[in-house]
This record gives C-alpha cells, structure tokens and sequence, in this order.
C-alpha cells in the first residue's frame, strides 16, 4: 500500500480490499457546536459497510504535520462516494474541518470488519447503543436496518444539548438522552435500555465511550447478543504495525487481535475477560 495519504495519485488498490485515492470534497460543514460533516467522492471507491471506516489525510501541498491519517467511521456510503462525522480533537482533525467544496483529501478505504451479527442471533428488534463519537457507524447502521425493514430501536447519549449534531439526528427516530437533562431525557442509553426493554432477547450494536461499552456488557441477559465497535489510535489501519491491540480468546487463552484489521467489530463473546472493560474511548486526533 502506498503510504503517501498526502498527495495520492490515481485510485489503487490495497491488499484489504480497499483503495488508495485522493478524493474530492463534495461538502464539509459543521452540525452542532462539535461535529463536521465530510462527504467525498472518488471514481471505483467502495461503498463499505457500517462499522467501517478509512483514514483520511489532507492532501494540501506540504500538508505533512501531522504525518499519519486520522481514522474515520463511515457515517453513509455508496458507489464512489463516502460519508465521515467527526469532531476536532487535534491538528489532524482541524485540518480536515478546514476542507470546502473541491479540495483533495488523501483517503484509503472502506477498512477494518463491519457490524454482521452472529448466526443465531435474536430475530426480533434490534437495539442500537451509543454516545459521542461512536454516533456515525451506528447511524449508518440504522439506515440499513429501516431500508431492510427490520425493526430498530436507536437511543444515543450526550453529556448536554450542545453536543448534539441536530441536523443528522433528525434523519433518524433515535431517543436521545442527555446526562444534564438540557435535551431529550435526562439520563443515559444504557440505563434507559435496561428500565424499558422486554423480556425477549435482544440483538444490541454498540459503539461509544469505554464506561457507556462496559456498563453495557455488564447490563446484556443470557439470550442477548451484544456486538461492540471498539475505537482506538490508528497508525497503519492494516493491522501491520500493531499499535490498536484488543485481548480476544483463542481456544483456553488469549491472544491480541488488531481493532483495525480483525475489527473494530467484534462479537462481545469473543472478547478475552479484561477486553470489554477496557474498551478504548475513541481517539480521532
């Protein structure tokens, strides 16, 4: 794969699947106080699926500070087209704020493994948790979920109002909770889910801040199955330099599976004892 996210030439491709482009802006605009909405487009991308992501560079002349790319979830996607939701938490990320209508952006993509479910899993409503920004990949499965017509029941949390990206939620019918009450309900996703769910098993999708991922795995009934998006610093996305590491088990022990390449995906019941706890907060810089 060539490295060089800067100043990416014509559409290759790598050794995932994915491909190595500089791709064209089509918009970046704020939602909210705290997020950016990003689409771009570049002839043969793929699609990809929910749970993915890419990692996207600002491909101005001299823009090397910082080097490596910053991960991003695919927040919608389709031929020759891709999506982000992001905030700015760094150099890399203003950079990528600071894109308009034209400008290139060195993007490989889609990566890593996509939210897929596990063969018996519950049939019935499927319950989408999330908080921050673990907000994107769950959006993109919902809207996949009601084109599908299953049935889905999205509940998101925030810490206020102000962080909520407005417009981008009300595409969607999710139950929005605030810890603060200032919108929606006062409270947050995981309790909310335990205090109305049914009897029934559910299949639950989740990605969010570590505690919101750890209170969840602590809350699932036996019967339930629990799928977790993990978010960590990236450096390679292919799982070659192994910087995003997650303990999952193999046979009586354990091992690390790369979150980029083996996930971010991953079936909760996969997971080594200590993984789910330590979830990582999302890390885009």
């Amino acid at each position: 794969m060539n490295p060089d996210l800067h100043g990416g030439q014509a559409p290759s491709p790598t050794p995932l699947g994915a491909i190595h482009c500089k791709a064209r802006v089509t918009h970046c605009r704020p939602d909210g106080a705290l997020y950016w909405d990003l689409r771009v487009e570049a002839e043969g991308l793929p699609a990809g699926e929910p749970g993915q992501f890419a990692l996207l560079a600002s491909a101005a002349p001299g823009a090397w500070d910082p080097l490596l790319p910053r991960p991003l979830s695919l927040l919608d996607a389709g031929a020759g087209w891709q999506r982000f939701l992001f905030k700015v938490a760094g150099r890399g990320t203003a950079l990528l704020a600071a894109l308009r209508a034209g400008d290139a952006v060195g993007l490989v993509g889609p990566l890593g493994q996509p939210f897929g479910g596990r063969e018996g899993e519950p049939t019935g409503e499927t319950v989408l948790v999330g908080g921050g920004v673990g907000i994107p990949p769950l959006h993109f499965l919902a809207r996949r979920l009601a084109a599908a017509g299953r049935p889905c029941r999205v509940l998101f949390g925030f810490n206020r109002a102000a962080e909520i990206p407005a417009a981008l939620l009300a595409e969607l019918g999710a139950e929005l909770l605030t810890l603060d009450g200032s919108a929606g309900q006062r409270g947050n996703p995981v309790a909310r889910l335990v205090e109305t769910r049914g009897a029934a098993p559910l299949a639950i999708k989740a990605c969010g801040p570590a505690p919101m991922l750890a209170a969840l795995r602590a809350a699932v009934r036996p019967g339930d199955a629990l799928e977790l998006s993990l978010e960590e610093r990236m450096a390679c996305g292919v799982g070659v330099c192994r910087g995003c590491v997650v303990s999952v088990k193999d046979g009586a022990g354990w091992r690390y599976a790369t979150i980029c390449r083996e996930g971010p995906v991953f079936d909760v019941a996969a997971l080594a004892e200590p993984a789910a706890a330590r979830a990582l907060e999302p890390g885009h810089e």
